[in-house]
This record gives structure tokens, C-alpha cells and sequence, in this order.
């Protein structure tokens, strides 16, 4: 579906199609907090780049993408996903760079952890998601190649250090 129209899509969940209007550089540190617990602080996120990621399983496997870019990324496994630019919320950006990274339309769903921070530079949010029924997703932009994993193979690929925790949580909780 072209950027900027809505329409139809189908889902499945546990084999029941659903259909549903659509309108890492460092090691990754998850921060959760009771708000107003005074146990553990939220840490100061100012300055840092909001960036979201997709966990996308299908039949108990995590889906896991190469980079091809930057150079100091290339060659390392991540979760799927971007920024989130102004005016968009999570899942709206989530949708959105799926749909250029993967070629594909997803459902999000819940929130896994809390900021995930990979690196000083960015806060991420993971999130479940459901593939639209019939989609194959296929490598573009910044990623060459892509594979799903369990986990008993999840260290088949070399993931990147932001990205270990994040991914690892994200297929525990799904599975």
C-alpha cells in the first residue's frame, strides 16, 4: 500500500485471520522504572534519538536482519525498525519503516521492556508484531539479507550489541 492511504489488512493470530484498519553501537542497557516508585530512577533521555524496533515472530522464531550500513554496523543482525520521526508515535513509525525496510505490513503489538539504550545515542522501543497474512518479507534499504531464529539458534548470527538483549527478551516472551 503506497505511503499516505489506509485501507484492509488481514492478520493472523494463532491461525485466526483478523482484519484491522492500517492508517546499536554499544551494549544495550534495558532501564525500567516504577513511575514514582523512587527505586529506580528513569535516566535522563534528553538529547537522545527515539528510535523503535520490531520483534516479528512467526511459528516460535524471531525475525533478524543484516545491516549493510552504516560501515561500522555492516554485517551485524538486528531487529527491524527506525526512528521515530516528529509528529509519529511508536507504532505509526514502526508500521512505516517496516514497511521500507521489510517490504511487508505489520500489526505492532505489546511493548517489550522498557528504553532498551544501545549506545549514548539512542533510547529504543521494542515492540511484538504480527506479519499481515501472506507476507514474505524481503531485505531493502539498509539490510542485504534476513533469517529467522529460535532460541536454540539465536547466537547463529552475529548480532549487534544493542540489539542481544532486546531480541533475546523479546522471543522469550513470545514463545
Amino acid at each position: 500500500m503506497p505511503a499516505g492511504q489506509t485501507g484492509q489488512l488481514a492478520f493472523e493470530f494463532g491461525g485466526v485471520q483478523k482484519s484491522r484498519h492500517v492508517a546499536s553501537l554499544a551494549e544495550s542497557r534495558r532501564v525500567s522504572y516504577a513511575a514514582g516508585s523512587g527505586r529506580e530512577p528513569r535516566p535522563d533521555l534528553t538529547g537522545r534519538q527515539l528510535v523503535v524496533g520490531a520483534a516479528i515472530i512467526r511459528d516460535g522464531r524471531l525475525l533478524a536482519a543484516r545491516r549493510v550500513e552504516p560501515p561500522e554496523l555492516a554485517g551485524g543482525w538486528e531487529l527491524p525498525g527506525g526512528k521515530v520521526e516528529p509528529g509519529e508515535d511508536d507504532h505509526t513509525a514502526l508500521v512505516r519503516e517496516i514497511a521500507e525496510e521489510l517490504r511487508v505490513h505489520i500489526q505492532p503489538g505489546a511493548r517489550i521492556g522498557g528504553d532498551w539504550l544501545p549506545g549514548d545515542t539512542y533510547v529504543l522501543h521494542v515492540y511484538l508484531a504480527r506479519l499481515a497474512v501472506g507476507a514474505q518479507p524481503l531485505p531493502a534499504e539498509q539490510h542485504d539479507a534476513i533469517q529467522w531464529v529460535g532460541l536454540a539458534d539465536f547466537d547463529a548470527v552475529a548480532w549487534l550489541p544493542g540489539d542481544v538483549e532486546p531480541a533475546r527478551t523479546a522471543l522469550r516472551a513470545a514463545t
